[in-house]
């Protein structure tokens, strides 16, 4: 959650982005927590991670297509 708070501060990616990372990361800590019980989820922990999957593809190609462009007056 901090990171993609920090990269929606960075302005290095299109703001939607991060924001897409902070509303799906729940959905795969609670899978994650509910498996780390014991507790069988009927789908799978995989329901649970389907909207975060396409953001982890999806902003990796758009950070290598487009890189970063530097900052003017940061060192």
């Amino acid at each position: 959650m901090i990171f993609y708070c920090l990269l929606f501060k960075s302005d290095l990616v299109p703001k939607w982005l991060p924001l897409w990372g902070v509303i799906t990361v729940p959905f795969v800590l609670a899978g994650a927590a509910i498996s780390a019980c014991g507790i069988h989820v009927p789908s799978g922990f995989l329901a649970l991670a389907i909207p975060y999957i396409p953001f982890e593809f999806f902003a990796g190609i758009y950070i290598l297509v487009r890189g970063f462009q530097p900052q003017s007056g940061r060192d």
